[in-house]
């Protein structure tokens, strides 16, 4: 006997399509005006969207998702370096304030260099809003619409799942790192953290207050971590430089310090909330809350499910 179809998940994920691919163009006319905020929300808009798409992968019939799923990846992809520099621009104006006036000029020479980097990524920026604005994003966005169909997997199961294995992901990438301190390594725990809240946020209106509650918690130890990642940047920019312009070399490699004593700063501060964070009874937590749906799903599905 076949298994009924899963009554609710055709509706989230395609409710869930609509309303990220509804952000997304809302942000393409701050982002096409380069505006900072809007290069921002608009990358995280298409990440956003990446993650539905991954999390409701089963709702969409291959051959339709593929396409799609390219198309957004690269208006990400697009956006990326221009954001980074733009975060580093800014990180310089502030901490050109807490520098000692002796190294002034060499800020300034490295914020002119850091412009005209960010200037170069202009044309990929205008790629990625181009992307959203086509007829090839609407045409494979209908298609990926007209291919849904009804899983017969639970759709609380399948949330289930995916959490479960992204929090498992998470340890396994921090307990690496933990062996490894490498920015590599890293890189990896501040990927699979966004993973995870991305999951857990699509998921979210079916756990209720508890699952809100554990994405705040989530979200204060990955915010130390991005504060971590954005002042990596800029030190990493700032060695770029420094072959560059031999007259500042002895300033920038004094910046370079002071961004290498506060990266020590952030990850310790990072450490001590993630691994509060990363307890032994949260894997407890975790499953609490997914076996804890607000509504049922598929109550009449059969127990082979």
């Amino acid at each position: 006997m076949s298994r009924p179809h899963c009554p609710k998940s055709h509706q989230i994920a395609k409710k869930a399509l609509a309303e990220k691919v509804r952000t997304l163009r809302r942000h393409v006319r701050a982002a096409s005006a380069h505006s900072v905020d809007g290069i921002h929300d608009l990358r995280v808009a298409s990440r956003r969207l990446r993650a539905v798409l991954s999390d409701y992968a089963s709702n969409y019939r291959k051959s339709a998702l593929r396409p799609f799923r390219k198309r957004v990846k690269d208006i990400t992809r697009g956006l990326g370096t221009a954001r980074e520099l733009d975060v580093s621009l800014g990180l310089l104006r502030t901490w050109r304030k807490k520098l000692p006036a002796r190294c002034h000029p060499a800020v300034s020479a490295l914020q002119r260099h850091l412009r005209k980097l960010r200037n170069a990524e202009s044309p990929r920026v205008d790629e990625s809003c181009t992307i959203v604005r086509s007829t090839g994003f609407n045409d494979t966005l209908d298609a990926l619409v007209a291919s849904m169909k009804h899983p017969r997997k639970c759709q609380l199961k399948l949330s289930e799942r995916t959490i479960s294995k992204r929090w498992r992901k998470l340890h396994a990438t921090f307990d690496l790192w933990q062996t490894d301190s490498s920015d590599a390594n890293l890189h990896e725990v501040r990927i699979a953290f966004k993973q995870l809240r991305y999951s857990c946020e699509i998921a979210e209106s079916s756990y209720g207050a508890p699952m809100t509650q554990f994405i705040a918690h989530m979200k204060a130890a990955q915010e130390s971590l991005g504060d971590w990642n954005d002042v990596r940047v800029l030190r990493d920019y700032v060695h770029a430089a420094l072959p560059l312009m031999h007259k500042h070399e002895a300033a920038l490699s004094e910046v370079a310090a002071k961004l290498d004593a506060e990266l020590l700063r952030l990850l310790n501060n990072f450490n001590k909330s993630a691994n509060q964070w990363l307890s032994a009874d949260k894997p407890e937590t975790v499953a609490n809350i997914l076996s804890k749906p607000l509504k049922p799903c598929c109550s009449k599905q059969s127990k082979t499910d």
